[in-house]
């Protein structure tokens, strides 16, 4: 809460005291306890008051300033290589969050926030499957900080989100990128029917995420023999692009098993 909305609080807490003083002693009748029962309402009047204006507290931050959160990445893909080859991504943005956090304390994000120490950095290995930066954006703003400073790979899961979110919470976002660009593709979900019949139609739908790139292909192949083949459009950091094989797989010699590699 601003200086002037302090002010205002208190010239109002001030008012409405002065209001109860009066009223208990012109407008109720003369007896014991007055004095500590227009105390009460004059604290409760207060309280009210300060509950309206909302008062927040921010929390201790960075050394830009004492609003200032630092968020690091503990993603999985933060043990790619950085900038300089002999250094891991996670060894260049801890450097960057030490340096941002300025001895104050750092939040880690990826599956969920947790908080921790410069000092307890050294102990952290990046393992989070996921890269979820929103609901470290949260905690943030619960805390009363009102600008975060984010270190990550930029592979951020949920970006979009987070670009809709840091506004509604009051927040001011500065990004701070490690690692260099990778062309990064990855097969991530796979639907087939339970099973097929020779010499008819199969439909393989899949979902793939790819970064640094515009398209993405997709192979199908039996035994080293190409069977299909899409091509479908990149999709941006945390988000994923669908597509769709349709294959007609031939009859196996032995009746048994036909393996499809994707």
């Amino acid at each position: 809460m601003s200086v002037p909305a302090w002010s205002l609080w208190f010239l109002l807490s001030a008012l409405a005291a002065v209001a109860v003083v009066w009223h208990y002693r012109r407008r109720e009748p003369p007896g014991r306890g007055r004095s500590a029962l227009a105390a009460l309402r004059a604290s409760a009047i207060a309280v009210l008051l300060l509950l309206l204006f909302d008062p927040e507290l921010p929390a201790g931050g960075g050394a830009e300033s004492p609003g200032t959160a630092v968020l690091l990445d503990a993603s999985l893909s933060m043990t790619a290589p950085g900038s300089d080859p002999n250094r891991t991504r996670w060894e260049e943005a801890v450097a960057v969050a030490r340096a941002r956090a300025g001895g104050g304390p750092v939040i880690l994000f990826g599956d969920r926030p947790r908080v921790v120490s410069p000092a307890e950095l050294a102990a952290v290995e990046p393992a989070d499957a996921r890269s979820l930066v929103v609901p470290a954006l949260q905690a943030a703003a619960e805390a009363g900080v009102r600008r975060v400073v984010i270190v990550s790979d930029g592979g951020l899961e949920d970006a979009s989100a987070a670009a809709r979110w840091a506004p509604r919470l009051g927040l001011n976002v500065v990004p701070e990128t490690v690692g260099r660009p990778l062309r990064n593709r990855s097969l991530v979900d796979v639907s087939v029917p339970a099973w097929a019949e020779a010499g008819q139609p199969l439909r393989i739908e899949f979902a793939v995420a790819g970064l640094g790139t515009d398209s993405i292909g997709v192979d199908a192949s039996s035994g080293g023999r190409g069977m299909g083949r899409t091509v479908v459009g990149g999709a941006g950091a945390g988000r994923l692009a669908a597509g769709a094989l349709e294959l007609r797989l031939p009859a196996s010699p032995d009746g048994g098993w036909t393996p499809i590699e994707l």
